[in-house]
């Protein structure tokens, strides 16, 4: 069959070349006289939207950056002629840290500027105990505010971590006003504070704040070495100031959670 129909294949051959030569010729002609009427003017239109359109850079960087940190509260615990000066600082971000520089303006005089980092979702107290006189009026000043983010691959999640080692309950607190002790004119504050973290601390200094509702009447500070996991710990306390029974005390850990060095290796 194929000698003597060889001529006629050949024929056939030829014209579907022929014909897809023409198809692919007539496509190509089509698509670039496409592009020259409508493409290239739509083209045109993306770059002439590009080099107009603006990103609102402020708005994504409030999305997606960090939180401002915030002064929660300033507090001055006058007592005699000297003045405990207390601030709260808080962090609201979950995965940023907060390296600031900051100074107090106590009646209007700057102190030394102090550079401090606080954690995430930490409150942070700032504190000048024991200064000399009577402060009236006292503020802190944040100069500067760098934030360092947390990457998920060191730590998940920051917040859970620190509170994890943060954890701390009291009871047996008792509160005597002046001279309701005989023989002591002094305010008298006992609490049980108890360990109830799993973790032994070499050292955990604490700010113990003594509460009229809302507000704070007094602040005392605190350091436990050697606190082990379960362990409660006495604390006699003379609060200066403060003279009436408080609805509460709150505690403030002063140390820093992500550092290794603040705990104990485990008992073998």
């Amino acid at each position: 069959w194929w000698v003597a129909h060889r001529a006629m294949a050949k024929k056939v051959g030829m014209v579907i070349l022929i014909a897809a030569d023409i198809a692919l010729v007539g496509y190509n002609f089509w698509q670039w006289a496409d592009y020259a009427f409508l493409g290239a003017r739509a083209d045109k239109a993306i770059l002439r939207d590009i080099s107009v359109a603006r990103s609102n850079v402020a708005a994504l960087q409030a999305h997606f950056g960090p939180k401002e940190i915030f002064l929660e509260s300033v507090d001055a615990f006058p007592a005699g002629d000297r003045t405990d000066v207390a601030a709260i600082m808080q962090n609201p971000n979950a995965h940023h840290l907060a390296v600031i520089s900051y100074r107090f303006v106590l009646d209007g005089v700057s102190g030394e500027a102090q550079k401090a980092t606080i954690l995430p979702g930490q409150r942070r107290v700032f504190a000048r105990l024991g200064e000399r006189g009577r402060v009236r009026n006292a503020s802190v000043k944040v100069e500067s505010v760098a934030y360092r983010r947390i990457s998920t691959h060191d730590l998940a999640d920051p917040i859970s971590f620190i509170a994890e080692r943060t954890k701390f309950e009291i009871s047996d607190f008792k509160f005597y006003a002046p001279n309701a002790v005989p023989g002591i004119d002094t305010s008298i504050a006992t609490v049980s504070i108890e360990n109830a973290t799993s973790y032994n601390f070499w050292n955990a200094p604490l700010f113990i704040f003594f509460k009229f509702g809302d507000r704070a009447g007094g602040v005392e500070y605190v350091e436990f070495a050697q606190w082990k996991s379960g362990e409660k710990r006495f604390v006699d306390l003379r609060p200066k100031g403060v003279g009436a029974m408080p609805t509460s005390i709150e505690i403030i850990p002063d140390f820093n959670p992500l550092d290794s060095a603040v705990f104990m290796p485990p008992a073998a």
